[in-house]
């Protein structure tokens, strides 16, 4: 299945299909597992995505996820992936994510690297990254805004 990108006009044709995809969830492994239309609305009106670039990830023609990239301008940006709950466990995160790889570093020449997070207890999303290339680096064992502390365990390499 051929994996295609396709920018996200947020403020503007896209915003509704936006709206409707983040409210359709559930996104376990995210601060907002089930984001309210309001709370989308005010993300955008905030200017959560004016620094960011977003893009649809489609599978032959069909939106299966949304990537959101955060300061794309500068050497570092980070990603943050989504895969729609029908899509999930048939290996199209990992396209995606070289998919999106590819985009950066062929359109964004200052990036010198692509920063993805994810929690300790995704080991879906873990999984598709190693296999994408990406390195463990770090734990932020306090950086969900749940309040929720994970333990550490650095010797966990999932494949």
């Amino acid at each position: 299945m051929a994996i295609e990108l396709s920018p996200v006009d947020v403020r503007g044709e896209d915003r509704e299909a936006l709206v409707e995809f983040l409210t359709s969830g559930p996104w376990p492994f995210h601060v907002r597992t089930r984001p309210t239309r309001e709370q989308v609305d005010g993300d955008i009106d905030g200017g959560r995505y004016d620094d960011a670039e977003a893009l649809w990830a489609l599978a032959d023609g069909t939106r299966i996820g949304l990537a959101v990239l955060e300061d794309v301008g500068d050497d570092t940006p980070t990603l943050d992936p989504r895969l729609v709950p029908a899509v999930r466990g048939r290996g199209l995160g990992l396209q995606v994510l070289r998919a999106v790889t590819d985009h950066v570093f062929t359109d964004h020449p200052t990036a010198r690297r692509l920063e993805a997070m994810t929690r300790e207890d995704n080991v879906p999303m873990r999984r598709a990254l190693l296999r994408a290339g990406f390195v463990k680096e770090a734990h932020h064992r306090e950086s969900w805004a749940n309040g929720g502390t994970i333990p550490v365990d650095w010797d966990d390499l999932v494949v």
